[in-house]
């Protein structure tokens, strides 16, 4: 099940976390600022493809108006396991 996070703090935010498989970045063909830089690299080193799009695509299919230029589909959040982080008992 593919979901779409939007805007440049989210997209970041999932790049970081490591939690979310992102399969494709749609980014705003005239965006050329520092986030859009590091968004860019960020994807390079984890083989996520950016497609570059008009502003107007991005608008079309976005569902809110606060993207800012910046569109992920991503696969749902995975979460860790009590049992994989616990290397001994705590007591």
């Amino acid at each position: 099940m593919m979901i779409q996070i939007e805007g440049g703090l989210s997209v970041k935010a999932a790049m970081l976390a490591g939690s979310r498989q992102i399969e494709a970045v749609y980014l705003d063909e005239a965006r050329h600022d520092k986030d859009a830089h590091f968004i860019i690299r960020k994807a390079q080193e984890k083989n996520i493809p950016v497609i570059l799009k008009s502003r107007s695509w991005i608008d079309a299919h976005a569902q809110g108006r606060t993207h800012g230029g910046l569109i992920a589909q991503v696969q749902p959040r995975r979460f860790q396991h009590l049992s994989d982080v616990m290397t001994e008992n705590p007591y």
